[in-house]
């Protein structure tokens, strides 16, 4: 049986949209919102047309500390 940390560390260390969102049990919608409106910053990334998100930053801040 694998665990949450387990399955954090298999994520790739730069996400898309939607590994994010599978990560965070969240909608791809709610994870563009939060990327546009700056929620997200600074873990969410513009790379051209494509937003990545840094999994450091992103753990940083879930963990309620600057990203």
């Amino acid at each position: 049986m694998s665990t949450r940390t387990d399955q954090w560390d298999q994520l790739p260390e730069l996400m898309t949209v939607k590994e994010t969102a599978a990560a965070l049990r969240v909608s791809t919608n709610w994870v563009y919102e939060d990327a546009r409106s700056g929620c997200l910053k600074p873990a969410a990334t513009r790379l051209g047309r494509s937003i990545r998100i840094r999994k450091d930053a992103l753990r940083r801040l879930l963990e309620g500390g600057d990203a």
